[in-house]
């Protein structure tokens, strides 16, 4: 098998999240359907990050405030953009990155994203992910083959 179709076997289970990409042609990609809440959406968002960082609102407050350093970031401001309740609160766009990281999740940043960048990006991670693998098979073979002592295996491969 020569490394063009190693490689095209791997691309090839990218085709699902291709699929995604043909629904949505280039600037019409919605970010949620119509009938969805967004404000909901991004407060339950929030809560799930924080709930599953395994840290306190407290820490994940420091922590957000050393990144964005001078401003101070409370647990009663995670609290306010977590809560339903409080529809005049809301999470500020310049602060998702330092939350994304110190939650050490990225799911509210891939949400933002909307669907066809969020397809985009996960063709981008499997590609990724399995050049590395198919070079380091695709190598060892020919490795192999140049180590054969086997005069037709090196003319011939």
């Amino acid at each position: 098998m020569t490394l063009k179709q190693v490689i095209k076997s791997h691309i090839l289970t990218g085709v699902s999240a291709m699929a995604n990409l043909q629904k949505f042609p280039v600037g019409t990609t919605p970010l949620a359907e119509p009938s969805d809440d967004i404000d909901r959406r991004l407060r339950d968002l929030l809560a799930q990050s924080i709930r599953r960082s395994g840290k306190s609102r407290e820490q994940i407050a420091e922590d957000m405030t050393r990144l964005l350093s001078p401003r101070r970031i409370t647990p009663h401001m995670l609290n306010s953009w977590t809560a339903v309740t409080h529809d005049s609160w809301r999470f500020p766009a310049a602060y998702v990155l330092a939350f994304c990281e110190v939650t050490s999740d990225d799911t509210l940043l891939r949400f933002l994203l909307g669907r066809r960048l969020s397809a985009l990006l996960a063709l981008g991670e499997m590609i990724a992910h399995a050049v590395p693998s198919v070079l380091s098979r695709f190598e060892t073979r020919r490795t192999a083959r140049v180590n054969s002592d086997d005069p037709q295996e090196l003319l011939f491969g």
